[in-house]
């Protein structure tokens, strides 16, 4: 079978059958579980085991005579665009068949029969991809310098199918930028050449220990430290899974009106954690599924969000996140209790533990000019229409054609500087910030529609900073919001096909872009924080506000480092966790 939900469907329906003895073997199951497929059925029955590709190799049930193999496989893919892995469903390839084949007749004469007409195997890759160049590499790159090993390029260098150092460099960066590696002392961040001088943080550590892809790891981590891990729990089983809001061609107005009753704000993970809700609440099976008919839910969708939930919340306890009672009211693992939750009805908290989980995922909204309309109290600003804004991406600066638009940009400001005109009809200043209070649209507007950049359509080059324009999918809860609260949103997905879609948006507030976000930079002459080490993303702010962001990042960083010395620390005892709940509970500048 491809994965887990599918064995556990299958079961379930195989159940009702006479005669058959049913046992499951997948990596998610303890040792003494997966044991049992080695042991006889008991007498008069027929054992039947129902298995992912873990017995591809390796494994000898001396019993079996029958392999049935359905040709699919749930394996880890790299996704270039969202840079992240994925699991993905696929078609197995031809080796993997020819392993699955060998399960029958190891010990006695067998038979396997493949689910795919036979036209098909002519069609099937002949060897499967190795695993390292088809994941993200910030796990594997976080675990080398956990362990010491030295560079990183130079120890997966020796490795027999290395990945390239291209996608080394994108891992390290972006571990660089969650803040899973820091620069030591004295070093230079900016040089990922001098590798060895990037030490792990006590959030790498944390994420190091964690077997989920770092974004995730991260999610999870402040869903428990700002004490709202149910909702975070639904919005991670969420990310790794496909969406469970369906939307049948010939009922899609009724479908959008019943997946509306669960928009909570701005956000796509907010309406998940609320649809979850109401089908948790819903009853038994029958009121489940009921549940799911009306509101144009995937019912086998939601009971595979149920199953991950408990997966992570299982991690999470087992590393001290989750303390507390178990069992009951208070979940399987503790992660429905009181302690674990206290925050977990406040939004804003919620949404700044997906910011923290999801940057630098990050999108900036520009603003169009201002415009004004007449009331009776006098001239008003008008409130933009969606299709006004433009949102932009950061573009990944070592794709070969975004390097290229940079170069093109720069030519073409040199030129223009030597001509004596603006470049693109910016302002002055050169500068689009996200800011909290306030904007100059117009000039933001204009500039970040610039024509620089011409060797890649997608791309603008922005006072040196590629950006991508990307376009809100119809199927978001945001894909008519023309007034968000703030600047910046967080998102999870990518899909390019005509455009560049963003899928799964949460607008960032702006203290959880602060607290949880990248390099924090304080400009006291021009008013402004910066996030992640340039003035792509800013807030305008005094300086005494970056000076006590700084210190509650200090303190949160011990705290982590605490938690790893004692994993039975309890965050909800600690007052740096109270006053950064209360600056993201308040939510301005």
């Amino acid at each position: 079978m491809p994965g887990v939900p599918e064995i556990r469907r299958l079961g379930r329906q195989l159940k009702g059958v006479s005669g058959l003895h049913i046992v499951e073997l997948h990596g998610s199951l303890t040792g003494e579980a997966q044991g049992r497929v080695f042991d006889p059925p008991p007498g008069g029955l027929t054992k039947v085991v129902l298995s992912t590709n873990v017995a591809e190799t390796s494994v000898t049930i001396d019993d079996v005579t029958t392999v049935i193999d359905c040709g699919r496989v749930k394996e880890m893919q790299y996704d270039a665009m969202n840079r992240a892995s994925r699991l993905a469903e696929t078609w197995a390839a031809r080796d993997s068949a020819t392993q699955r084949r060998g399960r029958a007749g190891r010990t006695r004469p067998g038979v396997c029969y493949r689910m795919y007409p036979r036209a098909m195997w002519g069609q099937l890759p002949p060897h499967s991809v190795p695993e390292i160049k088809r994941v993200a590499l910030e796990s594997l790159c976080l675990q080398v310098r956990v362990l010491g090993l030295g560079s990183v390029r130079g120890f997966l260098g020796r490795c027999m199918d290395p990945p390239s150092p291209a996608h080394v460099d994108s891992a390290l960066r972006q571990l660089v930028a969650m803040g899973a590696l820091a620069a030591a002392p004295g070093s230079k961040a900016a040089s990922l050449a001098e590798e060895p001088e990037f030490k792990v943080t006590p959030l790498g550590s944390h994420l190091s220990r964690l077997p989920v892809d770092v974004r995730l790891g991260k999610c999870l981590i402040f869903g428990a430290v700002l004490q709202c891990v149910d909702p975070i729990l639904t919005v991670a089983a969420g990310m790794s899974n496909r969406s469970p809001f369906l939307s049948p061609p010939d009922k899609r107005a009724q479908a959008d009106a019943a997946h509306k009753r669960f928009n909570d704000g701005h956000s796509d993970h907010l309406r998940l954690v609320q649809a979850f809700k109401g089908f948790r609440e819903a009853g038994g099976y029958s009121a489940r599924r009921a549940f799911c008919d009306e509101h144009f839910l995937s019912f086998d969708g939601m009971r595979t969000l149920a199953d991950l939930r408990e997966d992570y919340a299982a991690t999470l306890a087992d590393l001290g996140f989750i303390q507390g009672p178990r069992g009951g009211a208070a979940g399987r693992y503790g992660e429905l209790a009181p302690e674990a939750n206290a925050r977990s009805g406040d939004a804003a908290v919620v949404r700044s533990a997906l910011v923290a989980g999801l940057y630098p995922n990050v999108i900036k909204v520009v603003l169009p000019p201002v415009q004004y309309e007449a009331t009776a109290a006098g001239s008003v600003p008008k409130v933009p229409s969606a299709h006004q804004l433009r949102l932009y991406t950061r573009a990944d600066d070592a794709d070969p054609e975004v390097s290229l638009a940079v170069a093109a940009a720069e030519a073409e400001r040199s030129a223009r500087r030597k001509g004596g005109s603006s470049v693109g009809g910016g302002s002055a200043s050169g500068r689009s910030t996200a800011r909290s209070t306030g904007s100059k649209r117009s000039a933001a507007h204009s500039a970040a529609s610039g024509r620089s950049g011409a060797g890649h359509p997608s791309v603008v080059v922005y006072n040196g900073v590629p950006q991508q324009r990307v376009f809100v999918h119809p199927q978001s809860v945001c894909f008519h919001v023309g007034n968000y609260s703030t600047h910046c949103l967080v998102f999870n997905e990518k899909v390019e096909t005509r455009k560049v879609y963003i899928r799964d948006i949460t607008a960032a507030p702006a203290y959880a872009m602060l607290l949880f976000g990248g390099e924090l930079g304080v400009l006291p002459a021009k008013g402004l924080i910066t996030v992640g080490g340039d003035e792509w993303v800013a807030f305008t702010a005094v300086a005494r506000i970056g000076s006590l962001v700084t210190g509650l990042r200090r303190a949160l960083d011990k705290l982590l480092e605490a938690k790893t010395a004692d994993p039975d620390l309890p965050f909800r005892l600690s007052p740096v966790v109270e006053v950064i709940v209360e600056l993201l509970r308040g939510g301005g500048m």
